[in-house]
């Protein structure tokens, strides 16, 4: 059953990056030069993607909606999914750190600073869960 759920799962991941591209081009397609507007384009084709794969794969087979909600409460899976943000966390700040360096040897200066405002935010917010974490144990 878990491998039934990894692979709908999958699916669900292929579904998201078809809608994303077809969200793009689509916007391509009508002539669009708005990066902005084509962001947008993007991020609605992959939620219906997701949205209609999600409610495609989970109504023909409900059962595979308990598994999830059993496996989800199994304590070998909220160690996996701790370390997997943890090291998902240290690679998102590596690439922002990645970004402020390319911008700075490109002279954008925007690139850089805004890179590094996303690291900034995401180092406080690391720090401030850290101290919740300790006062609450």
């Amino acid at each position: 059953m878990e491998n039934k759920l990894r692979r709908k799962y999958t699916l669900i991941f292929v579904c998201t990056l078809l809608g994303y591209f077809i969200g793009g081009i689509i916007y391509l397609i009508n002539g669009g030069e708005n990066n902005t507007a084509e962001f947008f384009a993007q991020m609605l084709g992959a939620a219906i993607g997701t949205a209609g794969s999600y409610i495609i794969i989970f109504r023909r087979d409900p059962k595979l909606k308990t598994m999830e909600k059993i496996l989800s409460k199994d304590e070998r899976m909220k160690v996996i999914r701790g370390e997997a943000s943890y090291y998902t966390f240290l690679g998102t700040l590596l690439i922002a750190l990645i970004v402020v360096i390319m911008g700075e040897v490109q002279g954008n200066f925007y690139l850089s600073f805004g890179a590094a405002i996303v690291g900034g935010f995401m180092f406080l917010l690391y720090a401030f869960a850290v101290l919740i974490l300790i006062k609450i144990r």
